[in-house]
């Protein structure tokens, strides 16, 4: 398998979007502003600056050569790219290729895959038939809380969303799926299932007869195979720094919590925040149970049979990016997005990115703001 990317005969288009600042206007010979180049989508209400929507043909590795798509036939393309970084609300990208090495926030979408499609999700959703939107149901991880999700949980309540952020117990991936297992079997109708970091871990093990799954979004999140552990998952490439700003209480019942140390949890946890919202998630960090990054994921991944959707930061300490371009592309995973320049904590960082990609799991229209 290859550790990122796929082969050159299935990759057909990547939709790339390059975080950049404000451009400078150019000036004329006489001093006076030239006129603006139309660009595809303004991504200003996410604080990431503007992005151009460029497709990318075919090219020697290391090298990109860019070019607008032109691409705005559904019938000719696929799934439809909208909400954060959207090129424009017609422009519709189809895409089988994977997330490339290269700087910027990479957006792919998968066809022609194996593993069943949201046709159903965007059914139930878009129908005007009385049909609720899919619930979306959240599992953190470790070293956070359910209010982690707050600003997430803001933008999909606004718009029309019902939300459970599930309090994980953070004991080991058995106990802790089954009890995410348990909340959802209260959840009537269709659900996507939202997991960051070890809470993918969660999500993939959740028994798939505990609801009506419609998909699966991973925000840092792991997304292990049958046997693998979380330990095993972070060290499979260099770059995580996480473990030496551990510290440990020792447990009367045996066995031991891991927390992040909190005068290193910012450079460590979320270097993208403000020192002030590190602080405070400093103090209300969970802990996890040490054993259970050395437990095995479930036998019956949820992945290898539901859509799923990818997101994580390029300056991840906790899980390194290369091993978060492994797992999206092993699940087949219908958009994968590497935020340039983010931590751990994308979902905190870029709530509205991420909303975005939630609600197009669930099938609904996304709204810039």
């Amino acid at each position: 398998m290859h550790e990122i990317g796929w082969t050159e005969q299935r990759a057909e288009r990547v939709t790339k979007f390059s975080i950049r600042g404000p451009p400078r206007r150019a000036q004329g010979q006489d001093g006076t502003p030239r006129p603006r180049r139309s660009r595809l989508t303004d991504c200003g209400h996410f604080g990431l600056g503007q992005a151009r929507h460029t497709q990318r043909t075919s090219a020697p590795v290391g090298r990109t050569i860019m070019t607008r798509s032109t691409s705005t036939s559904p019938e000719e393309s696929g799934e439809t790219i909208r909400g954060a970084g959207a090129p424009s609300r017609r422009s519709i990208i189809r895409a089988t290729a994977a997330v490339g090495t290269a700087a910027g926030l990479t957006a792919v979408a998968r066809v022609g895959s194996a593993r069943a499609d949201d046709s159903s999700v965007a059914a139930t959703a878009g129908s005007g038939g009385g049909h609720a939107k899919p619930s979306i149901v959240m599992a953190h991880g470790a070293f956070a809380e359910s209010s982690s999700w707050d600003d997430v949980v803001t933008i999909l309540h606004r718009h029309g969303h019902h939300v459970v952020s599930v309090a994980v117990p953070l004991r080991g991936v058995a106990y802790d799926s089954s009890y995410f297992s348990d909340v959802l079997r209260t959840i009537e109708g269709p659900v996507v299932l939202v997991g960051h970091s070890y809470g993918g871990a969660v999500i993939s093990s959740t028994d798939r007869s505990a609801g009506d799954i419609r998909g699966l979004v991973y925000v840092s999140g792991l997304a292990g195979d049958a046997g693998e552990t979380s330990a095993g998952l972070v060290g499979k490439y260099p770059g995580s720094t996480l473990g030496p700003t551990l510290t440990f209480v020792d447990l009367a019942t045996g066995g031991r919590d891991l927390y992040i140390d909190q005068t290193r949890y910012r450079q460590q946890f979320c270097a993208d925040l403000s020192a002030k919202r590190a602080a405070k998630m400093a103090v209300s960090q969970r802990p996890i149970l040490e054993s259970a990054f050395a437990e095995p994921f479930g036998p019956d991944p949820l992945w290898k049979t539901i859509p799923s959707r990818f997101i994580w930061g390029e300056l991840d300490r906790n899980i390194p990016a290369r091993m978060h371009r492994f797992m999206a592309d092993r699940a087949g995973a219908k958009e994968a997005i590497e935020v340039p320049r983010s931590s751990h904590v994308v979902g905190i960082s870029h709530p509205q990115l991420t909303a975005s990609l939630i609600e197009r799991a669930a099938g609904g229209r996304t709204r810039a703001r």
